[in-house]
Formats: structure tokens, sequence, C-alpha cells
């Protein structure tokens, strides 16, 4: 039984916790906290009914509720169950209903429409965690420990192995509750606060557009579809229309996480650097992989940072994580295809940049002689194992090493003249000219003097085709060419290895990691049901 206090009484604000505990209830709960506190109300009351959630979102309000200068009431009307149990424990004064429940506060791991128990170690953080909010309110501190790890036990009441779940009844006769009622008015009346306004706290239009904005899935559409809109923008640069797409949902995607108090300067900067890393990887140095897998490893690590909080045990952090690589994963290929496309689209022609309709654009490639630049020369020597007419030499005795190599005279064509070999060759075996017109001399030769050269014009199929072709009177391996070469070009042997570099170093290990975690505790879940049909 309860009875009213009389007398004249501030304001009450009455916070309604229901559903799934998640990010954005934890600026809510601190927003209406300090509204109570400026206006000298008496209490702030929590209406909760829910099975829990998010750990890290409700240790955030846990610890609001610790540093409450304003009395707080929590009020579980019907259950207040794992996350829901925290945020309860944390009140000054814990009421329950008829046929209320609390406790059943394990940390699990989600996955496969089932739950597991989680890793030693976040039991006991959440443990800690449990006690510590017991203690400061002068609860039974072993009560909630029992709630969250089952090999607490405590005498007469939980054995060992069990998950300690009270009624409103047996938590009133071990201190864990205070008073027993049934609605809100009669929670106040027994907390000595009947008789004064009520006001009902709601979420504002920008709460409840965070705590839409920070839902696991649309955070990770968000994720995914900026990083899309990104990556075609820097693959078909333009029109721009992707790129802004992409900049806006990533902008919306940190924004949300911003108001949460997840996403800082520091996971921002990281994104940005990742991003920059993979346009470098693109525009300025393709082909080397390693600023296109620290992007990526910077990506995952921004994105990542920004979706967990102080209070995220190792489950959170593997499941956020996988949720990362993947929402990469797909925005890669959905780039790859996209780009294959647009150009093939009535409208996609429209967002690229392309050839002007009529005009024939020259393969400029197939003129241009390769040359050597030093300044973005890794030193890898793959040049010399790739020329099979084995020309580029390194200068291993320099201190500042080069590669040199022929490059057809790339400063004499560019003022029109030729290579200079062929220029001063004094007997005319060296021509020089467009590719197809070479061939066509070599085979036209070999067709005039069918005794006297060899029938194969080296360099025309070998190596996927070279610049450099021979004809030749005697038998070629005499002259120290290599027989016997595939036709396809050594880049593309190893093309399809180096492509899967960045995915294999930054996606993979998440992603064995979470399959590792679950495996781990589904054993322990089979471990754990051996032991309970061991103890029956």
């Amino acid at each position: 039984m309860c009875a009213a206090s009389p007398g004249k009484h501030p304001r009450r604000y009455v916070i309604s916790i229901e559903g799934t505990i998640d990010l954005g209830l934890a600026p809510f709960l601190s927003r209406t906290i300090r509204e109570a506190e400026q206006a000298g109300a008496a209490a702030v009351l929590l209406e909760i009914n829910t099975f829990g959630g998010r750990v890290d979102a409700a240790v955030a309000m846990r610890d609001a509720l610790l540093n409450s200068r304003v009395r707080t009431i929590a009020f579980v009307n019907q259950r207040a169950i794992s996350a829901g149990a925290l945020i309860a424990l944390a009140c000054n004064t814990l009421v329950m209903t008829q046929g209320g429940t609390i406790g059943a506060a394990t940390p699990v791991l989600s996955g496969g429409g089932e739950t597991q128990p989680t890793d030693e170690k976040s039991v006991s953080y959440v443990r800690s965690e449990f006690r510590a909010t017991a203690e400061a309110r002068n609860r039974p501190p072993e009560f909630a420990e029992a709630m969250v790890d089952v090999d607490v036990e405590i005498q007469g009441v939980i054995a060992k192995g069990k998950l300690l779940t009270l009624t409103t009844s047996e938590a009133i006769e071990h201190r864990v509750a205070d008073l027993r009622a049934d609605t809100v008015t009669a929670v106040l009346e027994c907390a000595g606060l009947a008789g004064a306004e009520v006001r009902q706290a709601r979420q504002t239009w920008a709460e409840s557009f965070v705590r839409f904005l920070t839902n696991p899935v649309v955070s990770s559409l968000l994720m995914t579809i900026g990083l899309l809109g990104l990556l075609v923008e820097i693959r078909t640069p333009g029109f721009a229309v992707p790129g802004t797409i992409g900049l806006i949902l990533l902008g919306l995607f940190f924004w949300g996480h911003w108001i949460v108090r997840l996403a800082g300067w520091e996971e921002l900067l990281l994104v940005s650097v990742g991003v920059l890393l993979i346009a470098l990887e693109v525009f300025v140095i393709p082909g080397t992989t390693v600023a296109g897998v620290a992007g990526v490893i910077a990506l995952v690590a921004g994105l990542g940072m920004s979706m967990v909080g102080a209070g995220a045990t190792a489950s959170v952090i593997i499941t956020v994580l996988g949720r990362v690589a993947m929402s990469i994963l797909l925005a890669m290929a959905g780039a790859l295809a996209l780009v294959r496309a647009l150009p093939h689209l009535p409208f996609g022609r429209h967002l690229v940049l392309g050839p002007e309709a009529g005009v024939q654009q020259p393969d400029v490639r197939a003129r241009l002689p390769v040359v050597y630049n030093g300044d973005r020369c890794l030193g890898c020597r793959y040049c010399m194992v790739a020329c099979q007419f084995e020309i580029p030499k390194f200068e291993y005795d320099s201190p500042a090493p080069y590669v040199k190599k022929c490059t057809f005279c790339a400063e004499r064509q560019k003022d029109g003249g030729m290579p200079a070999c062929a220029e001063n060759c004094p007997t005319g075996a060296l021509k020089f000219g467009e590719r197809e017109a070479l061939l066509e001399e070599a085979r036209l030769r070999i067709y005039q003097n069918p005794d006297k050269y060899v029938h194969h014009v080296y360099g025309e199929h070998e190596a996927g085709g070279t610049s450099w072709l021979y004809i030749s009177d005697v038998p070629l391996e005499k002259l120290g060419l290599k027989a016997g070469l595939d036709s396809a070009a050594y880049p593309q042997l190893a093309t399809t290895a180096l492509a899967a570099v960045p995915m294999v170093l930054t996606l993979w290990p998440p992603i064995l990691m979470g399959l590792y975690a679950i495996n781990r505790s589904r054993n322990g879940h089979e471990r754990h049901d051996a032991e309970e049909t061991h103890r029956d």
C-alpha cells in the first residue's frame, strides 16, 4: 500500500521506454533530464517495458541517470529485460507493476535468427556495469551480477548455471525493487509526488529522425549507397550526380551518429583519408594497390568507429565490422557494375565524360612509347621480368637508382622525329612506324624471300604482342630471343591476383573474425547445454 504525501509539488516528467533500446534514446533521455533540471522538476519517471537492446546505448542512459541532479524513478510496467534492467537499476527509485519481471541481462550474439551467449570478456564487462550501478543505488550487487552471469550463485535464490530474472514480489523481497504500483498515478503517489502537473516527454522530430538514421538497417544502406555514389563519381567524373548523392547520404550517416555521440572528427577524418587514398590509387598511382589497401582499411576503421560506443562489447564490435565490410564490398561491386552499364543506358551517357558524338578518337596509347617515370617507380623491377627482350636494367650500384630502358626516343618523337637508331641505321635494317604497317612490311619481305627469312615475325603474338618486331634469316633462338612464349600479355597474368589483394587484406579479416566469434559462441552454447543436461 502507498500513502500520498500532502502538499503541492513541482512538475514531473514522464518518459516512455518501450521496444528496443537503441542509440537514439540516449540523447532523448539526456535532453529530458537537462530540461527537468532547468525547470526545477521534482522527478523524472521512466515507464519501462522492453526486452532490451544495444548495450552501449543502455550504458549511455545509465550514466545520464546516475549523474542526474533530479530524482529519477523507474516504473517497470511489465518487464525490464537485459538492457532495460540496467536502466531500471540506475534510477533512484524502482517501482514494479504486478506481474512484472526484471533481469536476464547476459550479453548475447545475434545471428541466424537466434541469439547465443557471447564471450567471457563481454560478460565480465556488463557484469561490472550492473554491479557498480547496484552499489551506486544501494541495491544488492550480487543480484545485479546474477542477472548477467550464470556463474553467480545466490544461496536459496538462484543456482549456478542459471540466469536470474525476478518477479515483482521477488524483487521487492530482496530489495532490488522498492515499491509496487500498477499505474503512473499510483507510482507518483507511492513516491510521495502526488497532486502536481505531469508532463509527458516526447521526442522532437530531429530525435526521431536520428533514431531512424542510426537504425542498423538504415545506417548500413546509407553507408553502401553513399560509398557507391563516391566510387562511381571517381570512376566517371563529369556530371557530379553520383558524387553529390554519395556525399549527402554519408553526411546523413555521420550527422546521425554525431548526434548520438558516436562519430567525431577522428572518424570523419579517417573516412575522408580513405576516400582520398582510393582516388589516389585510381588516378595517380594505379596498379600499386598500396594506396587502395590503405584507403579501404581507413574506410573500415572510420565507419566502424562511428557505429560503436564506449560500452560496446566484443560481439557488437565484430557485428559492426562485418556490416561495414559488407557495405564496402557491395559498394565496390555495385560501382563496377554501374560504371560498365552507364555508357550503354540512355540517361547514363549524360552522366559521364566521353568522346563527342561522331568524332573518331585516335588510340593515343598505341602511338606513344612507354616511358620511365622515376617519381612514380616503386623499384619493384616488374618491368625487368615482364620484358621478353630483357632491356630494362636496374642501377644497382647507384645510391639513387633508376631503371634504364629504351623509350623509343620519346623526346625526339615529341618534336616530330623518329628514334635515333632507326634514323641513323646505315643499312636500313631498322624501320620505325605504325605497328600494323610494320607487320605488313615484315610479312611482305618473308613472302617475297621465302628461302631467306624464317617464316615467323617475332613479337607479333609473343607476350600479347610487342612494339619491337623481328624477322631473321637464322633461327630466332640464336639471336638470344626467348622461344615458346605465351600469347597472353604478362600484366594479364597478374591482374586477377593483384585486384583481389585489397579485398583479401581488408574484408576477409573481419569476416573471418565474425565467423570465429559465431563458432566460438555456438560451441560455448553447446557446452552450456551439455552441462545443464549433466546436472539434470
